[in-house]
């Protein structure tokens, strides 16, 4: 499993790749993640690489996280967003890219957990039952009989 991680902010970055890296000895899960430190940095890379997860501030220079989340929904479907956010403000916007979950900073423990636990119950349950094809530029999900 492949996670990108976006934030301006390096102490954002350093709490959430702390979150990470506990998460991943403490469930035994394994995963990569790459860090991004601009919005328009990660969206030149994943026109070319898939994520699974994406972790995105929404507050950034430039190309705000929800803009890059539209970006990203344009060529991959299936991967799951967590927006990381000082902001309440975009809350209901995140429904419009299928946001999986919006964790407010500073993030605690618990919720990232949660989250990341929701994300791989429904990956876990899936595992099998559906086909991933890459159509161009975007990846489509189909489900598959059992």
């Amino acid at each position: 499993m492949k996670i990108a991680l976006c934030d301006d902010d390096e102490k954002e970055l350093s709490n959430i790749r702390s979150l990470l890296d506990s998460y991943q000895k403490t469930h035994n899960i394994p995963f990569t993640y790459q860090e991004y430190h601009s919005s328009c940095e990660l969206a030149l890379r994943a026109s070319k690489e898939r994520f699974d997860i994406y972790l995105l501030d929404i507050l950034m220079p430039h190309m705000t996280g929800m803009q890059l989340a539209r970006e990203i929904r344009t060529f991959d479907h299936a991967a799951d967003i967590i927006f990381l956010t000082t902001s309440s403000d975009f809350a209901v916007e995140s429904y419009t890219v299928k946001a999986t979950n919006y964790l407010m900073k500073p993030v605690s423990s618990n919720a990232f957990f949660a989250a990341m636990d929701d994300i791989l119950r429904v990956k876990t349950q899936e595992q099998g039952h559906f086909l991933v094809l890459k159509a161009g530029l975007a990846y489509i999900k189909f489900p598959c009989p059992n």
